[in-house]
């Protein structure tokens, strides 16, 4: 597969997301967002600050699954902002979620959308990328590029 930017016209399940608009160009329909901004602010902060704490997995497990229920609570938060009334209901249920995304929009956690039964990213992966696409929209690669992998099992999710 080449370049998001390159391949995404192809790919039903765009969704792009611009100051207070989502856009889903495939389905020709674009809607305003009326997030609840002080709840997303005060979610993203909250898990700025779990990311930096690095005691988490020496905490009990109920302390361990009161997280994960924070965690799904706020991707469900972002699900219900992005997808209001139904919204989600008619992209391609088995392609990836591909996520466009302005400046003000790209530091939110969407891996954790969950639409109240599934993590998305589990069940059918997100894929974001800037918005407007274009030059220097990639960071430039030097020498030695370090790559992260990151998978999740299914079986080793903390039950909430």
């Amino acid at each position: 597969m080449g370049h998001p930017s390159r391949d995404r016209e192809s790919m039903a399940n765009l969704v792009r997301l611009y100051g207070d608009q989502v856009e889903l160009p495939f389905q020709s329909r674009q809607y305003s967002l009326t997030p609840p901004v002080a709840k997303l602010q005060a979610g993203l902060e909250a898990f700025e600050a779990l990311k930096r704490d690095a005691t988490l997995h020496g905490l009990p497990l109920a302390e361990r699954q009161e997280v994960t229920r924070y965690l799904y609570q706020f991707g469900h938060l972002l699900f219900r902002t992005l997808f209001p009334a139904g919204q989600f209901a008619d992209l391609a249920p088995q392609a990836p979620l591909l996520l466009e995304l302005q400046q003000d929009w790209a530091a939110y956690p969407w891996e954790l959308l969950n639409d109240g039964n599934q993590w998305l990213a589990l069940a059918r992966g997100v894929v974001r990328f800037a918005y407007p696409p274009g030059p220097g929209t990639a960071p430039p690669a030097a020498a030695p590029l370090r790559v992260v992998g990151l998978h999740a099992l299914r079986n080793a999710l903390i039950p909430v």
